[in-house]
């Protein structure tokens, strides 16, 4: 073994870890750009988008359009009235140089009405995965805002611990099973008005004189998203 290390030297064994870190930064850089390039965004910005108004049954489509909420639910940390919500809470613990885990995540959803201008579409978001500009973003231990497009919401900690009790769960027994030097806590909600890309499958149509007044057709949505680079003009037809 002695003199193994001694041929080698120890320039020979540096190259060696450099090669070892160089080789597991361009894997991280991978999975990093995988990660993003499947993420419903990037997928839907590839996609012409199609006119509820010639939409055709059984046929999986990408309708973009403004979103109507009739029957909203409450986004549980804000408090904010919508159609569909995320919340992700990721833990960071000492000796950790991976960056943040992942501790909980959950999302709710109603179904909604999207408007394109040509025709207006049920969409059902049942087990949809939701692709939404987060809206805010606490370090919740550290009482630090890294980022926010809404005022930080009041009693913050409160709201976060009643939903992980909803879900049989605690906020004092998430630290202390993920020995937690801190808490990062995102939502995400798509509400009244917003612009939303929806790529789901047509599952039914009305005939012309059933749906005057009301949706065109039934849509059940695969994924959604908000993010801009996705929001093209659907095709016309």
């Amino acid at each position: 073994m002695v003199e193994g290390f001694a041929l080698l030297g120890l320039d020979g064994w540096e190259q060696i870890a450099l090669g070892v870190v160089g080789a597991a930064t361009l894997l991280l850089g991978l999975s990093w750009a995988w990660d993003q390039w499947r993420r419903p965004a990037r997928l839907l910005a590839r996609m012409k988008g199609t006119r509820v108004g010639s939409a055709a049954a059984q046929t999986k489509v990408k309708l973009v359009g403004v979103v109507r909420v009739p029957e909203p639910i409450e986004a549980p940390l804000s408090g904010r009235r919508c159609g569909a919500y995320a919340v992700k809470v990721e833990y960071e613990k000492r000796g950790n140089r991976g960056g943040f885990l992942p501790a909980f995540d959950a999302q709710g959803q109603v179904e909604i009405l999207l408007d394109d201008g040509s025709g207006e579409a049920r969409v059902q978001l049942g087990g949809a995965q939701l692709d939404l500009h987060e809206d805010f973003d606490h370090n919740l231990l550290r009482g630090e805002v890294i980022f926010q497009r809404t005022p930080p919401p009041e009693g913050l900690e409160e709201r976060l611990d009643a939903l992980l009790q909803a879900r049989g769960r605690s906020l004092e027994a998430l630290e202390a099973s993920t020995q937690a030097t801190n808490l990062r806590t995102v939502e995400s909600v798509m509400t009244e008005g917003q612009r939303v890309a929806v790529l789901g499958v047509v599952e039914r149509v009305a005939e012309d004189g059933a749906y005057r007044g009301g949706p065109r057709l039934t849509l059940r949505a695969l994924s959604v998203t908000d993010h801009a680079h996705a929001l093209d003009e659907p095709a016309a037809g």
